[in-house]
């Protein structure tokens, strides 16, 4: 077919990703033999059904003609096929070799059309690795779900499937090779700003699908052709920053509804939780961070630059929601210990107030709901600040909160001797007989004792606890 008649059909199929082969036109003995087939044929047709002696002469005639000719007639096809040409839109007239089965000769083609088609003709991998959908799911589990791949972490096949893949899907860089790094991802860059311009309201939310749609295959905001396990990672990618949470049909058989950045790294990942993705929601800019972000520092220990990036506030909202899970079972410990320690010292808990605030504030739940609010509620709640009905910090509340905190983590570092203490109080407490013999043991029980009455030197200085009343077995030298 000549080109002029063929790009008119190939500008209205309307797809990129569409390979017109057109047989050559045919020679003379070709038509010759075809000629002669269409002869055959009429033949067959004329005499078919009847049972006169030249019906069956003229069946027999032909079938014993076909029976020779008919190879060289199928040939024709063949050939006009093989010396024929193969276009695309966005390749005309592509070479081909006819060898081996259909697969074998589309194989190559398919792969540059596609290779032109789609913008996932830049995700390339390194030989010998073929990136498959199992691949895809070792990947979240080595680093999607974390953010990195930890220190010290005992190598494993996700690990492996992070490092041979990650850098061909540009979630990784060379120079950070442990961490999860979008930034030169612009798959990541469009389905954020395709979500942003899908779902213009904090909270709104739309299918899975939808993504699916718009990012496999052509037809999107560009023709991506991502795969479906490739359009997973990169949703997964935008949880793990904060910027979206995705809800989970029952089939998943997580304990949650919802997968955002406060349980992602928790999840084991596979096929099913995989397959029961069921939409996209944009998540809740953090109102009022700027109010709990001076707490969040003394909380945290670490200073909190601050920022509108939402997943450097998700990496810091995490941190507050893991502190307060491990904070409310030691905080209520320490209460039972404190009152059993300092009744058998037979002295007043310095910080008895400090701990009780402690132990109320770390007791709030903050990951049923809006974790800052919660937070600042916890801190109305605990300490009587007004930093939740204001909705402002205030910098005497944070400079108490911060003394508050020392004395009952002061008080935490003191209970780590809680042993040894009690091992003090009972020898203070033992009656020795008045003999001259145990004098200078006396005089050393009762040095004990006068140091144990006044707990807050100790409580208050972790090193001089150590080094004057804890001491050292066997004793340092000096």
């Amino acid at each position: 077919m000549e080109a002029k008649k063929l790009a008119p059909l190939i500008s209205r199929y309307k797809d990129a990703r569409g390979i017109f082969w057109t047989p050559d036109d045919l020679r003379t003995d070709e038509k010759d033999r075809l000629i002669d087939f269409a002869a055959y044929r009429k033949l067959v047709e004329d005499w078919r059904g009847k049972d006169t002696e030249d019906a069956v002469t003229i069946i027999n005639w032909v079938s014993n003609s076909l029976s020779t000719e008919l190879a060289r007639i199928y040939k024709i096809v063949e050939d006009s096929f093989r010396r024929g040409r193969m276009d695309a839109a966005n390749n005309t007239e592509m070479e081909f070799q006819v060898v081996g089965d259909l697969a074998q000769i589309l194989e190559p083609l398919v792969e540059r059309v596609l290779g032109a088609a789609y913008e996932s003709r830049d995700i390339k991998f390194d030989p010998p690795y073929v990136f498959k959908k199992e691949e895809g799911i070792k990947v979240i589990n080595g680093i999607v779900k974390r953010g990195e791949i930890p220190k010290g972490e005992k190598p494993n096949q996700n690990q492996s499937a992070a490092q041979n893949f990650g850098f061909g899907l540009k979630i990784m860089k060379k120079a950070a090779e442990r961490k999860l790094d979008l930034s030169a991802n612009p798959f990541v860059d469009a389905l954020w700003k395709f979500i942003e311009e899908k779902l213009p309201e904090d909270g709104q939310q739309m299918k899975i699908d939808t993504v699916y749609k718009n990012f496999m295959g052509i037809g999107g905001p560009k023709d991506f052709g991502l795969t479906r396990r490739m359009a997973q990672i990169f949703v997964l990618c935008l949880v793990r920053e904060g910027k979206i949470k995705v809800g989970l049909s029952p089939k998943s058989a997580l304990p949650f509804e919802q997968l955002d950045y406060s349980n992602i790294a928790d999840v084991e990942f596979n096929a099913k939780v995989l397959d029961s993705l069921v939409d996209v929601q944009r998540l809740k800019r953090p109102e009022n961070w700027e109010v709990l972000r001076p707490y969040a520092e003394k909380i945290l220990l670490k200073d909190i630059p601050s920022t509108h990036d939402d997943a450097v506030i998700a990496g810091h909202r995490k941190a507050l929601q893991q502190l307060f899970v491990v904070e409310r079972e030691r905080a209520e410990r320490l209460a039972r210990d404190a009152a059993e320690l300092f009744a058998l010292l037979k002295a007043t808990n310095p910080y008895e107030a400090e701990l009780k605030q402690a132990a109320a504030f770390f007791h709030h739940d903050i990951s049923s709901g809006d974790d800052i609010a919660l937070i600042l509620f916890a801190l109305k709640e605990a300490y009587s600040y007004k930093a939740y009905d204001d909705e402002r910090s205030n910098s005497a509340e944070v400079d108490d909160l911060a003394n508050r905190l020392r004395n009952y983590r002061d008080l935490e570092a003191f209970f780590a001797f809680k042993d040894e203490l009690r091992s003090a109080a009972v020898y203070c407490a033992h009656s020795l007989p008045n003999v001259p013999q145990l004098e200078t043991t006396r005089k050393a029980q009762q040095a004990v004792a006068s140091k144990l009455g006044d707990l807050k030197t100790w409580i208050d200085s972790p090193v001089r606890l150590k080094a004057e009343l804890i001491g050292h077995i066997p004793a340092e030298k000096g």
